[in-house]
């Protein structure tokens, strides 16, 4: 068995909530580039086809780095 540690995920509010902030963490840029905002985003087929492609049987998942440290906790969809 092969298990996948910590692959990388993001959910399009968190980003949205991100980049809203007075200074977005440069490390978005990153998730911008070529189709990796769309990987990230990818919970589904595509994930689980690449994950098939790799021969990775489990998958774990860590929220993408800023992550949710810059948004306050008080925020609505954050």
């Amino acid at each position: 068995m092969l298990i996948a540690i910590e692959e990388h995920w993001i959910a399009p509010g968190v980003t949205s909530a991100l980049k809203a902030q007075a200074r977005p963490d440069e490390s978005l840029a990153f998730n911008e580039m070529g189709d990796h905002q769309q990987r990230l985003e990818d919970l589904g087929e595509g994930r689980i086809a690449a994950m098939d492609a790799q021969g990775i049987d489990i998958s774990i998942l860590a929220l993408t780095p800023p992550g949710t440290q810059p948004l306050s906790p008080s925020r609505p969809g954050a």
